[in-house]
């Protein structure tokens, strides 16, 4: 898991896109970000215009309708880092008014939890510090959210520990990197039965929970 969302207990903006996304009408959601996108164009970002970015990211995919898709890549990776964090901060406090530590609270695990569950045999991996993509960023910034991910949980990681890469984004330093801070096997966004013979064991594919039931049983099309 991430180390942020204890470290200082704040909810991930990937995790704040979902519950907006959960809470409001995804086109209620776009009037929005195209009012945010019109102010913040021209002053401090350079922003394409609205029904140019619909055209190229507004695109369907085996899990979501394109309005849906269309949000979650404008404020995952589209737009400048800042200026994603801008608009998903205003858009969950407008649609999810509950304070962000009583939302951390409600979602994520504690570190108390996270203790009992190792004690009882279960194991935690590293899913990044601030969970970015790794593999877009420069190589200072990606070990360095390694590293404080590593810090953070570095009482309860087992010896023989686990890098999930977030959103599957990793190029050969991140991986290189995570294998020189310990890490014995990796996981990727790959849709598929691992081949233990054949594939990098540091860059695993797996199934997403989306592909067993209740979601659907996708996971039978791979048997």
């Amino acid at each position: 898991m991430p180390a942020k969302i204890l470290a200082e207990r704040k909810v991930l903006d990937v995790n704040k896109i979902h519950f907006t996304l959960a809470s409001a009408d995804p086109a209620k959601i776009i009037a929005d970000l195209k009012e945010q996108l019109n102010y913040y164009r021209g002053s401090e970002f350079e922003i394409p215009e609205f029904d140019e970015l619909y055209a190229q990211y507004a695109v369907a995919n085996r899990w979501d309708p394109a309005e849906v898709i269309f949000i979650k890549r404008i404020l995952q990776t589209v737009l400048p880092e800042r200026l994603r964090y801008l608009i998903t901060e205003k858009l969950f406090k407008k649609f999810i008014p509950v304070s962000e530590d009583a939302f951390v609270s409600e979602l994520y695990m504690t570190m108390e939890q996270i203790q009992t569950m190792t004690k009882c045999g279960m194991s935690f991996g590293i899913h990044g510090y601030d969970h970015k993509w790794l593999g877009n960023l420069a190589e200072d910034e990606m070990k360095q959210d390694i590293d404080k991910a590593i810090d953070f949980f570095n009482d309860v990681l087992p010896e023989k520990w686990c890098m999930c890469f977030p959103y599957g984004s990793a190029n050969e330093n991140a991986i290189s990197y995570a294998v020189h801070k310990g890490a014995t096997w990796g996981l990727s966004t790959e849709v598929r039965v691992a081949d233990m013979e054949k594939d990098d064991p540091l860059f695993l594919p797996r199934f997403d929970t989306n592909d067993f039931p209740p979601k659907s049983q996708n996971y039978l099309k791979f048997n």
